[in-house]
């Protein structure tokens, strides 16, 4: 951290700053303002401690602000780094950016005066401070059954489906068979802000007994991590996930922690995810989705983890749509998003649909949604104001020459043990190269980031932003042993091609040359293979089962080059 702020190290770990724009950033020590530390929001600390806000400001909060009172402060950064707060036992928002350049923090800052004033202007007191190394406890945990609400509630961390059945000591509301792992629930379930629903090697059933749908409801900074799992209706009516929010100081920003791994959800629909700080669906089945839109995912704040591979999305009609709207505010900037990765899926059964954000203050124009679609089975794919770019596994093979009697010939075996391949779009190779599955960050100074017609891609701020960039370009690989450039399961080495993009309405095709060359002897001559047009038969179900294969063959030892 200290090397990327230019400050020393000695200022490793959590420091809480406030500059002027009035929030509370999570860096890396003193100064951060002045350098690109200052990337990660910890909450509005500042009207929870009372010091920097006097009530007059907040009149309609006068109870939890003021420069009279004590209040009970809450701090927790995750295993993931994600940090979260609350004031007197109320989750305060804005809390969970990731703070990724200081994994290992060894101290924690607290400014004890107003950074904006005069020194000790305002000053802060602090008494009876705890720490506690990989040890959450949030001031308020706890699981139950409310009656008047028909919910159990579920508030802090580390719900699980056997603690749920435990709390909640009533088989008709929550039922759980521990030999099978699997729990029925008969009421609806809330997922409190700031709290956890974990489902891990189980498998949960809403029972609507009433006739109504069942309903799980999430606020600001859920975590939902469902492993291994299977979330369903028991009797045909569908589960609708709810969107709520109650919190006092938060009122649009939901920036959930949705994690889907290994598992099926079925039968549900109304999930909708603005500004996620992670998403990630892995290798898991979204089936039976019903409502006019089951999914959708807003990305008006750039992602901290972003994962979706390995997934099959299907409709109970095939006319249900699953929406990705925004994703290009920060990092992903012109004249080449890196955009988002949709990779191994199957959305043939649903509507696919990528939109552009309304405008709004960190940004000059609507921002758009660009997407990679790798590998990735679509049925009917919607764009507006947005990119969409339909990407292929690459798989060649070079194989050597022999010598026979009269002349040579090819028999087609891997004899050249080492070639290089290189690839180039016939088009464009500058925005559309041959890639690898890699993805990274980059730091960008939005002041300085302007569009190709010269328009800045921000307003009003000028501080430095953290944001997915463009780092895969892979032009040239070595062959294996095998003759064949790598499988998908090698990221850094395996060659993904853009076969068209849909921008607009507009569509663009791309063709490209694959050049191959013996490692082991530069006098050889060179092959080439022109005009390779990939399309959607190189869809690959088993990803790592090489298909369309282009060949090219290397002359013999002692052909002249």
């Amino acid at each position: 951290p200290g090397t990327k702020t230019g400050y020393s190290g000695v200022y490793k770990g959590l420091y809480l700053d406030n500059p002027p724009d009035g929030h509370w950033w999570v860096g890396s020590g003193p100064g951060i303002n002045n350098g690109i530390g200052r990337v990660y929001h910890a909450g509005y600390i500042a009207n929870m401690t009372g010091a920097q806000i006097q009530p007059e400001d907040f009149s309609s909060e006068k109870s939890y602000v003021g420069g009279k009172d004590w209040h009970d402060v809450t701090l927790i950064r995750d295993e993931d780094g994600f940090v979260y707060s609350w004031l007197d036992g109320d989750y305060v928002g804005w809390s969970t950016d990731k703070t990724v350049d200081i994994p290992a923090s060894e101290r924690f800052f607290v400014a004890m005066y107003d950074q904006t004033k005069t020194p000790l202007q305002h000053p802060m007191v602090l008494d009876d401070v705890r720490i506690y190394k990989n040890k959450y406890i949030p001031p308020v945990n706890s699981i139950a059954y409310d009656s008047a609400s028909g919910s159990i509630v579920i508030k802090g961390w580390g719900a699980t489906l056997e603690k749920i059945a435990a709390a909640v000591n009533d088989p008709t509301v929550f039922a759980y068979d521990r030999a099978t792992s699997t729990a029925t629930c008969s009421k609806d379930i809330t997922i409190e802000a700031g709290s956890e629903l974990r489902i891990e090697n189980g498998k949960l059933l809403m029972a609507s007994n009433d006739g109504r749908e069942r309903k799980i409801k999430y606020h600001t900074d859920t975590i939902i991590k469902i492993f291994n799992s299977t979330l369903a209706s028991a009797d045909g009516r569908p589960l609708v996930f709810v969107r709520e929010n109650r919190s006092r100081f938060q009122n649009v920003n939901f920036k959930n922690t949705f994690k889907v791994v290994n598992s099926t959800l079925s039968n549900c629909g109304g999930l909708f995810l603005e500004r996620p700080v992670a998403l990630s669906l892995e290798n898991s089945k979204f089936i039976d989705l019903v409502g006019d839109c089951p999914i959708k995912v807003l990305f008006r704040w750039p992602l901290q983890e972003l994962k979706i591979k390995g997934c099959t999305f299907k409709g109970k009609t095939g006319s249900e749509k699953i929406v990705f709207q925004g994703g290009d505010q920060f990092g992903e900037l012109a004249p080449k998003p890196a955009g988002m990765d949709i990779v191994d899926c199957d959305f043939s059964g649903v509507v696919l649909e990528f939109l552009a954000d309304a405008p709004y203050y960190l940004s000059a124009d609507k921002p758009g949604c660009t997407a990679n679609l790798i590998n990735t089975k679509a049925g009917s794919v919607k764009a507006s104001d947005s990119a969409v770019r339909f990407k292929y596994y690459l798989d060649v093979k070079v194989v050597g020459a022999v010598r026979v009697i009269g002349g040579t010939a090819t028999d087609g075996k891997p004899v050249v043990v080492e070639a290089t391949v290189t690839v180039r779009n016939e088009k464009d190779d500058v925005n559309y190269p041959a890639e690898n599955l890699l993805t990274g960050t980059k730091y960008f100074l939005t002041a300085k980031q302007v569009a190709p017609d010269g328009k800045p891609h921000f307003i009003g701020q000028s501080n430095w932003l953290k944001g997915r960039a463009d780092v895969n370009d892979g032009r040239t690989v070595v062959t294996g042993r095998s003759g064949n450039t790598a499988l998908p399961a090698d990221a850094a080495n395996t060659l993904v091609l853009t076969a068209k993009e849909i921008r607009d309405g507009a569509k663009e095709t791309f063709t490209y040359t694959i050049i191959a060359a013996n490692i082991n002897h530069n006098k050889l001559p060179m092959q080439s293979v022109a005009g390779v047009a990939p399309d959607e038969t190189w869809y690959r179900p088993e990803p790592n089962v090489p298909q369309n294969t282009v060949t090219i063959a290397l002359p013999p030892e002692g052909a002249k080059k």
